[in-house]
């Protein structure tokens, strides 16, 4: 969930332009390249986490 609130609220309203200035200011391309990476090994520890977790507590559950 909060991967998904970054992605709407961080991505969606930063420009998706070159903006000309003094200092670096990321745009949309950059902030996805940087995000898209860790977004996916995070969403894939949770399910693997979840997977583990899940099959642990019902096997305790499930114990005579």
């Amino acid at each position: 969930m909060l991967l998904a609130i970054v992605w709407v609220f961080l991505l969606r309203y930063v420009p998706d332009g070159v903006l000309i200035a003094q200092r670096f200011i990321p745009n949309r391309s950059d902030l996805l390249r940087a995000f898209a990476p860790k977004a996916a090994e995070m969403l894939v520890f949770l399910l693997v986490f979840g997977l583990v977790g899940g099959w642990i507590l019902a096997g305790r559950m499930l114990a005579p």
